[in-house]
């Protein structure tokens, strides 16, 4: 049994086939079948499903790959912990933020973790959460930065960063506009301009608004992707959106008369989470990326 041949089952596992599987871990096909058979004539035990696609576990795989994918991180973790007795802090790692944070503080810490660290090799991905969630599953990713609480997956761990307030950003031809504080239940839902479904942000302005599922604009459908799009139809209307605090920066000091704070009776606001799998092993690399962002992201909610 070796480390290569547990790794090429769980890529099975994950990519749901043979091929794959190969094309995941660089080899050929024939060499990756191989090594699985290998594997489990020496266990004795049929590990995999072949006769369904995508390719599963048989009811012993199960739990035959449990205990692989712990044997897996325990191998890397001997190697990882030398590196941190010696002090070194080095490895590739795969970052996957999702679109509505990696826009405004990406740019704050990124420079200074790879100047601190020039020994990772850092690579960053833009995903929504469900693909981060199944890109940690799989270990196609390594650490993923979401709005916490919004993974419902059982094997990812989520480890909360600072809080992120909501405010609301108004027409200044809506009633609103001049207020200093809003109450959530005064918002006219049809006012709202809104993400589309897939973003989370989207999910948790209307869970704060109590559920309604309006896109609508006046007499105008309309969503978009970008949050910066949001803010210009907003603009030139007379509609609200909400954004998150870390946004505020890239709003023009003109247009901060519409900015409207929530009013202190309801919590408006997202977590910020660092989120890996149960199995990750990287922990000198993570403590060097969760310190850099703390340090550099400069928001009066810091925990």
């Amino acid at each position: 049994m070796t480390i290569t041949q547990l790794e090429y089952l769980i890529a099975v596992v994950n990519y749901g086939s043979f091929s794959s599987a190969a094309e995941h871990c660089f080899v050929t096909q024939p060499s990756l079948s191989t090594q699985i058979k290998n594997l489990e004539e020496e266990l004795g035990v049929i590990i995999l499903n072949r006769n369904v696609k995508p390719i599963i576990p048989t009811q012993a795989g199960y739990i035959v790959i449990k205990q692989v994918k712990e044997a897996i991180s325990q191998f890397y973790t001997i190697k990882e912990t030398v590196e941190i007795m010696s002090g070194e802090t080095k490895g590739e790692l795969i970052l996957a933020v999702i679109p509505t944070i990696s826009p405004y503080i990406l740019h704050k810490f990124i420079p200074q973790f790879l100047k601190k660290y020039p020994d990772v090799k850092l690579q960053i991905k833009e995903m929504f959460t469900y693909q981060i969630e199944s890109g940690l599953k799989k270990g196609t990713i390594d650490i993923g930065i979401l709005a916490g609480g919004f993974t419902t997956k059982p094997d990812i761990m989520e480890d909360i960063l600072y809080h992120d307030k909501f405010f609301l950003y108004v027409s200044k031809n809506h009633p609103f506009f001049g207020k200093k504080q809003v109450s959530i239940g005064n918002i006219n839902p049809d006012d709202l301009l809104l993400l589309p479904d897939g973003h989370c942000l989207r999910s948790q302005v209307l869970n704060l608004c109590k559920g309604s599922n309006t896109r609508s604009f006046g007499h105008v459908n309309f969503e978009s992707g970008s949050l910066e799009t949001i803010i210009r139809m907003v603009d030139t209307s007379n509609g609200i959106t909400i954004i998150p605090q870390m946004m505020l920066p890239f709003i023009n000091e003109s247009s901060h008369c519409q900015l409207i704070a929530f009013d202190s009776n309801i919590v408006a606001r997202r977590d910020i989470s660092l989120a890996v799998s149960s199995n990750f092993y990287k922990k000198s690399i993570y403590s060097a990326l969760r310190e850099t962002i703390i340090t550099a992201t400069e928001f009066d909610s810091l925990i």
